[in-house]
């Protein structure tokens, strides 16, 4: 029981941490500088824009590193809940 109430907190949190990534459009979500409206990355029907290439890889490594990711994404969270 105590394992199932573990990995719902982390599929919780990891839920309300990718969903918040796109609010703030106007500064990178890496660096926070402005953002270069042609450098963006399409993730489950998000578009995120970057300031440069460096930090778009840099968001996508992480992105696919996250657990999040690992677990399925929104799909896989979704039908879990």
């Amino acid at each position: 029981m105590k394992k199932l109430l573990k990995l719902t907190t982390a599929l919780v949190l990891a839920l309300g941490l990718t969903t918040g990534m796109a609010k703030d459009e106007k500064k990178c979500p890496v660096s926070g500088e402005p953002v270069n409206p042609k450098c963006t990355l399409k993730y489950e029907g998000k578009t995120h824009s970057f300031c440069c290439g460096k930090c778009r890889s840099k968001f996508d490594t992480d992105l696919k590193a996250s657990l999040y990711h690992r677990l399925g994404g929104k799909q896989a969270i979704s039908a879990a809940v």
